[in-house]
């Protein structure tokens, strides 16, 4: 009769006067099996006797040194080489041998060395370098839901291509492409590292490629002319202290970073100029060197921004030693910055305003911009001229190495899009979020074009 006792395999048949068991436990160097014999009365005894057998012999296994247990595997690898038709030995098998006798002679501990301390330690030297902590926080979260959890415990020199594979397909299921693109870069660049600290002895990341994720994202979208009249008039006339953000935002086609970093000493009201030369990203520069730019002002947002301050000068006289100057073209009342988040929550307010639900996000106030001047026939050129893009991939391949001169393509034609388009409403709203604006801003929806 077959039996199993722990991992091995075996049989239990009668022989002589009584039964014998016999399990098969590993290949002896010359490339026979080595059987694990007992015997006794009845089969019940053989297979106790088997068990107190394995028991030991696993015992005995746990008190191997790293070396015994690495020469243990590679011997028993090679006897199962069929000496008739010679195969290459596991190269696993190989280079856990090599590794464990050189972490001997070195003093380290590769041949021990997991999974979760490797991306930890390619994280602690990420951080290290300076890397944004914003960015590091959306990396630790990546590894400690995706990664140490599944393949933390597996160690660098037995982590397979086709563990990585099925571990990738696997988050497939649970995330979208993107997220799932950094996900396996992370991994990727921590076996890197790995090698190139002696703990691995290839990338097996890099030789799998990234799945498509089976988790939607969320495409960024853009208003369509009727909806972005209707959200400058809420932002207008709705006396929101985000107003002018908005009403900036797009006809501007400045980023969202680009506009809450946005200072007075880069605004010139009189020439009706804004000169983008810093963002609120970790380092203060631009996304990138043609991102640096000067844009003409269209008439709404001149009166926007002459709104803006006459309200900062409101804000610096009530709250006086309290007021907190940033220079910031874009802040709370007390002078201190908007955070992402903040700008966000405020922008929601204004779109339930404007009858737009929650759909949209303020980044997409730029995607509008691009969207309404490319319907008016605006070349592509130009809107990658003033827009900052970098690369043919965004618009075209168009390049701007520094600020002046000014493009005033786009203002001119946001006067006229929109003139006569934005209506007031018939009973103007008091503001639900930090203070109201002064009236001035709602001229502007009756401007004529300049």
């Amino acid at each position: 009769m077959k039996v199993r006792v722990g991992k091995y395999k075996g049989s239990i048949y009668p022989e002589g006067n009584g039964w014998t068991g016999a399990l098969d436990v590993g290949y002896l160097p010359d490339g026979r099996r080595e059987r694990l014999k007992r015997r006794a009365s009845s089969p019940d005894e053989v297979r106790a006797k088997l068990r107190r057998a394995v028991r030991d012999r696993d015992r005995k296994e746990q008190g191997w040194s790293l070396v015994e247990r690495a020469v243990a595997d590679f011997l028993t690898e090679i006897a199962r080489v069929d000496r008739r038709e010679p195969r290459t030995v596991d190269r696993t098998l190989l280079d856990r041998l090599v590794w464990t006798v050189e972490d001997l002679r070195r003093g380290t501990r590769a041949a021990r060395y997991t999974v979760a301390q490797a991306v930890t330690e390619f994280l602690d030297a990420l951080e290290k370098q300076g890397r944004a902590p914003a960015t590091m926080t959306a990396y630790w979260g990546l590894v400690n839901h995706h990664v140490i959890p599944q393949l933390g415990a597996t160690l660098v020199l037995e982590l397979s291509a086709d563990r990585v594979e099925e571990w990738l397909h696997d988050r497939a299921k649970v995330l979208s492409s993107s997220t799932l693109g950094v996900l396996h870069g992370l991994l990727k660049r921590t076996l890197r590292r790995a090698w190139r600290h002696d703990k691995a002895t290839r990338n097996v990341a890099e030789l799998v490629d990234t799945p498509k994720g089976q988790q939607p994202g969320r495409p960024s979208k853009s208003l369509t002319m009727e909806q972005a009249a209707a959200l400058l008039s809420a932002a207008i006339y709705g006396r929101h202290r985000l107003g002018p953000y908005v009403v900036v935002g797009v006809t501007t086609g400045l980023r969202t970073e680009e506009l809450r970093a946005l200072r007075w000493d880069e605004v010139d009201l009189d020439a009706a100029v804004v000169y983008v030369v810093r963002s609120d990203r970790f380092g203060g520069d631009t996304k990138t060197s043609t991102s640096r730019r000067g844009l003409q002002l269209s008439q709404l947002a001149v009166e926007a921004l002459r709104a803006v301050q006459a309200q900062q000068a409101v804000d610096r006289c009530e709250l006086g030693d309290a007021h907190r100057e940033h220079g910031l073209v874009f802040c709370r009342a007390d002078g201190t910055p908007y955070t992402a988040s903040q700008v966000q929550y405020w922008f929601r307010k204004i779109t339930d305003a404007a009858g737009l639900g929650r759909e949209f996000c303020p980044r997409e106030l730029r995607h509008t911009f691009v969207s309404v001047l490319s319907d008016d026939q605006v070349s592509a050129e130009a809107l990658a001229d003033l827009v900052g893009h970098a690369n043919i991939t965004t618009t075209v391949t168009v390049y701007r190495h520094q600020i002046r001169p000014v493009v005033r393509t786009g203002a001119a034609r946001m006067d006229r899009l929109f003139s006569g388009k934005i209506a007031a409403p018939a009973a103007p709203g008091r503001s639900c979020d930090d203070g109201p604006l002064p009236g001035a801003l709602e001229e502007v929806g009756q401007a004529s074009p300049h």
